[in-house]
């Protein structure tokens, strides 16, 4: 993370800050340059992180002007011959030097950028201006309205009326075709008789919304893939949706859970093998390996930034879901769950928040920047609170 007042200047001249960054960076990595594989750990990391952003900071102002887009700052521009493939070899910490790699890429990435207008998810530099208003799409009403305003004024009346002829006979046409499809003795998902006609009149099992139970029974809201019917109801997480019920009273509030199966192969968690994850997530857009072999990641989305982390054996032990487009989960957020606090154990934490957008080890998780750390019993030993995103006392 960067300061205010590289903050403030980046705002106001991106590349300049980053020069500024590159000679603090280049300090942090002359002053503990000498670290080894006995040396304290944050000591290693802010070595790696300065080590990281710098080349960073390099790769990206050596780019042509036209190509410093922000996308580029979530390349990876350390090479076999820099600096930090020396000082992870001085610490003897491969594994562990990759997953902080990465965190910095991402930090750097967020720090220089900032989101663009509510639709849309690009992101621009923090010196750049961010466009209010499409002049094409202002053209476009332009011409839409100019159209309207001739066919009214060419045949005014004629139009007024079919389409009020049009509006009639299509309500009458819906209202009989939603009457047709609710027969009295066929149970369906929402009303008798299907939605829109579309589920069978013969099913044997009503297909409300059922809790998790241990019926066996099949039918929407029992266990399964995204709600699809399964043989069991049985499921390791649970999605959470939250609605607001009217009552003679007033208003309360109603969860309704859906059971995701992670047995059935619809999500991947942790010590999933590599076999499942490829059934779920299909075949990855890029695979890294570390030296020694004992990691090793698969990259998916457009820019390769989101992976899944395996061990020697296969097994998952940990992702970044930076673009949301992994299919992972530890459990589904409980939406009327207690905040959790230092000395809490994973499971609650769990229901407090739901499953980390990143896991880079046991001990230590992330909700967007936002960080929360375990002891190696389980429980929270301290957590920082960056996007103030996190539910805690």
């Amino acid at each position: 993370m960067i300061d205010d007042q590289l903050n403030e200047l980046a705002q106001i001249n991106v590349r300049e800050a980053m020069k500024k960054e590159f000679e603090l960076n280049e300090r942090i990595i002359e002053e503990y340059k000498h670290l080894n594989r006995y040396s304290k750990r944050y000591l290693k990391e802010r070595t790696i992180r300065a080590i990281v952003r710098n080349d960073s900071i390099r790769g990206f102002l050596s780019l042509d002007t036209k190509d410093q887009i922000p996308k580029k700052l979530k390349r990876d521009f350390t090479s076999s011959d820099s600096t930090f493939n020396h000082y992870v070899n001085q610490v003897k910490s491969r594994s562990y030097a990759n997953t902080v790699k990465w965190r910095a890429i991402e930090e750097f990435y967020r720090d220089y950028t900032k989101p663009g207008n509510t639709y849309s998810s690009k992101r621009y530099l923090l010196d750049e201006s961010i466009p209010r208003h499409s002049r094409l799409k202002g053209f476009s009403f332009l011409i839409v309205g100019d159209t309207i305003d001739f066919v009214i004024g060419k045949f005014g009346t004629f139009v007024v009326l079919a389409l009020v002829v049009v509006f009639v006979y299509a309500s009458f046409f819906y209202d009989s075709e939603v009457h047709l499809t609710q027969s009295s003795n066929s149970y369906d998902t929402f009303h008798e008789g299907g939605v829109f006609g579309g589920n069978s009149s013969e099913k044997p099992v009503k297909d409300i919304p059922q809790i998790k139970d241990q019926s066996g029974q099949a039918g929407f809201g029992n266990g399964g893939v995204s709600g699809f019917d399964s043989s069991s109801s049985g499921g390791d997480s649970s999605l959470s949706i939250q609605g607001v019920v009217e009552t003679e009273t007033g208003t309360e509030t109603e969860v309704i859970k859906i059971e995701w199966n992670c047995q059935a192969k619809n999500c991947v968690t942790l010590g999933s093998m590599k076999e499942d994850v490829f059934n779920v997530m299909g075949e990855q857009k890029k695979e890294r390996k570390s030296s020694n072999g004992d990691a090793h990641w698969w990259h998916y989305g457009d820019d390769e930034a989101s992976f899944i982390q395996f061990n020697s054996q296969d097994k998952v032990i940990g992702w970044k879901n930076v673009d949301n487009t992994l299919k992972v989960s530890l459990g589904i957020k409980d939406y009327i769950a207690k905040p959790f606090k230092v000395g809490s154990n994973k499971e609650l934490v769990i229901k407090a928040m739901g499953t980390p957008d990143e896991i880079y080890n046991e001990n230590y998780w992330r909700y967007g920047a936002s960080e929360v750390f375990f002891l190696s019993n389980g429980e929270v030993s301290s957590f920082i609170n960056k996007d103030e995103n996190l539910l805690v006392e």
